[in-house]
């Protein structure tokens, strides 16, 4: 072997093998891997468990191609485990072999030329290792055009990925602007119809035939239940879009719970129920929107109030894993069966269990501003009846109040 090549060439391997995968001479042995590599034996002799059945394939790929390169197998050494990329070339009844620690076209042609130095042109080995040389750069110059041609199309697929994106992204600023506008149309009609029916109900209440007072007050929860739902989509497009702007801050998760609970305490008394909350340790501040986040708990507690029935207790627990706080809403309605449970937080979806037709929008709501605070939300049913939505969000400390544009 040439002392010119440098360290880490020199660590490298070349041999002749038979068609079988025998060991008939070693030309260079940089790993000194000694008894373990001599002719007779096995060349998966030297190479770890996980690279034995890579080698027959490496094997048969040089006798069906004449030529292959860039295997990685990996060699037992008496260093360790030794990965080194090989290469093999079939030159009459032998297969010549190389593996180096570099898959580097420059490394392969020093090693090989060094190992050729001094032979005399008769001999196998000079004749073997000029065919894998030349049988290479044979491949090489076959491949090039296909490479070429590939690297085009790739170029070409990026451009119009490119700007498939940027008219998506056109597409859904348009989309966004269309529901703002057709909210702020709808919303004015719709909140006339809300107070004249208010005005109808306050009015005439006493004096009015059943029948017509049943349509007074269809009419006034209609029109309720359309203003709530175009804020809705108006809030969901805003998250969707990126163009909802968060205002982080450290915050007392408790402090927040407790007020959502106040919020809906009057909703939860019309059907007696009770709203207890649990906190079994302290619990360090989080940095959050403390308003988004107060939406995500009114919307929760909203959805259990609704689904639980008469003089129920809806359970709500704030504890710590893993470094984040977590705060459990369980309510005392239908379960849902667990296939359906990640439906809950889709857009205009409901279960077979509940419907969700008159706020189709909120529990998606919750589940965006959530993610925008790199938290988590999901549901599991409880035994018996119920399901308990869970939010987690991490302690993340923020030295003071910024602002923060999602995008």
């Amino acid at each position: 072997m040439s002392k010119h090549l440098d360290r880490k060439d020199a660590a490298g391997l070349a041999l002749f093998c038979s068609r079988d995968g025998l060991v008939t001479q070693v030309l260079h042995d940089g790993l000194g891997l000694g008894e373990l590599m001599v002719p007779g034996r096995p060349l998966t002799t030297i190479l770890e468990s996980g690279s034995v059945d890579k080698s027959r394939d490496f094997l048969k790929a040089i006798q069906a191609e004449g030529a292959v390169g860039g295997w990685e197998m990996d060699v037992l050494a008496d260093v360790g485990i030794v990965r080194l990329f090989f290469l093999g070339a079939h030159e009459d009844d032998h297969l010549a072999i190389v593996g180096l620690p570099t898959p580097a076209p420059e490394a392969l042609t020093l090693f090989l030329r060094e190992l050729l130095a001094g032979r005399d042109n008769g001999d196998v080995a000079e004749t073997a290792v000029r065919a894998l040389l030349g049988r290479k750069r044979e491949r090489e110059r076959e491949l090039y055009p296909h490479l070429t041609r590939l690297n085009k199309e790739l170029e070409s697929a990026h451009r119009d990925l490119a700007r498939k994106n940027r008219e998506l992204e056109k597409l859904n600023e348009e989309k966004t602007l269309l529901l703002q506008l057709a909210a702020h149309e709808l919303r004015q009609p719709l909140g006339a119809i809300l107070v004249y029916s208010e005005l109808l109900i306050e009015q005439y209440e006493a004096g009015l035939a059943d029948e017509r007072q049943e349509f007074i007050n269809a009419i006034h929860s209609s029109s309720e239940s359309m203003l709530r739902l175009l804020d809705d989509v108006v809030d969901f497009s805003a998250v969707e879009s990126g163009t909802l702007k968060f205002v982080t801050e450290p915050a007392s998760l408790v402090e927040i719970v407790e007020h959502s609970i106040s919020l809906k305490l009057p909703l939860a008394q019309k059907k007696r129920i009770q709203l207890v909350f649990r906190q079994k340790a302290p619990v360090p501040p989080v940095n959050v929107d403390r308003w988004k986040i107060e939406e995500v708990f009114n919307i929760l507690i909203g959805n259990a109030i609704k689904h639980s029935g008469e003089a129920a207790v809806i359970e709500l627990r704030l504890t710590v894993k893993d470094d984040k706080a977590v705060v459990s809403v369980r309510d005392n309605g239908p379960e849902i069966p667990p296939a359906e449970l990640e439906e809950l937080f889709a857009p205009f979806q409901k279960t077979r269990a509940r419907a969700s037709a008159d706020k189709p929008l909120e529990l998606a709501i919750a589940k965006r501003i959530v993610d925008r605070h790199e938290g988590q939300i999901w549901a599991k049913s409880c035994d018996g009846a119920g399901v308990t939505l869970y939010v987690s969000l991490p302690f993340t400390p923020i030295p003071q109040p910024r602002h923060l544009e999602i995008s």
